[in-house]
């Protein structure tokens, strides 16, 4: 049996098992909301080599992206971004084990049991703390954008623009504004940089659906407060 086909008996409850042109492994978990992926990788050479846990909210990425597509857009937050805000690392237990040559049955029974493993003590946790874009409110008080960058897959500015939006947070104008007019003058200073165009560009267009579009919550200083952080042991 493949590696492929064992993965598949594997499945964690209620995701589904997608492999694309490139043989690229993920178990994936799709609400109303959000999608919720575990990639598992390519395999390469004979060996399984890695997994990572994704998020993907679907109201933030579509207007970032309105072409959005899972698997060709960077996700919201994966567990990267998730333990560098709470300074801890549980995957590299897990990944110390990789990579793992796939010749043998007892080869991909260790992959299954790993997977297992990673899904139990780290993806679920994940997921569990990230359910509601509101989680993100306690972190987006900074305006660090390196730290945004870090947390977030890309888009940092434009993901906590979406989520002011929609969390009603008071701040919202006064912050887009903010940031309009500073790239507006980066723009001027840098008349023939591409990436402030792009950027400028991306930015107008999403501030211009964010202008029809209605807060999903009324705002209250609560969300400011963190959960906690809760791991599988």
């Amino acid at each position: 049996m493949n590696i492929i086909n064992r993965l598949r008996e594997s499945t964690p409850l209620n995701f589904k098992m997608e492999v694309d042109g490139d043989n690229y492994m993920r178990y994936f978990l799709e609400s109303d909301n959000y999608y919720q992926v575990i990639g598992l990788g390519s395999i390469l050479d004979g060996e399984f080599r890695g997994m990572k846990a994704s998020i993907y909210f679907k109201n933030i990425e579509k207007i970032i992206d309105p072409k959005f597509i899972l698997g060709e857009n960077n996700p919201t937050i994966d567990i990267d971004g998730h333990q560098f805000l709470f300074n801890k690392d549980k995957s590299i237990e897990v990944h110390s084990l990789l990579p793992i040559d796939l010749s043998t049955e007892k080869d991909l029974q260790q992959s299954c049991q790993i997977i297992e493993q990673y899904v139990k003590q780290i993806a679920e946790p994940f997921f569990s703390y990230w359910q509601d874009i509101r989680t993100f409110l306690p972190f987006l008080e900074t305006d660090d954008i390196r730290f945004l960058s870090t947390m977030f897959c890309g888009d940092a500015l434009f993901k906590k623009l979406v989520i002011w939006k929609f969390c009603n947070h008071p701040n919202y104008e006064e912050y887009k504004i903010e940031k309009l007019k500073l790239i507006e003058s980066r723009l001027q200073e840098k008349s023939n940089d591409k990436i402030y165009k792009r950027n400028y560009t991306k930015l107008k267009k999403i501030l211009k659906t964010l202008e029809k579009t209605e807060p999903l919550y009324d705002w209250d200083n609560k969300y400011l407060e963190k959960k906690p952080l809760l791991w599988n042991r």
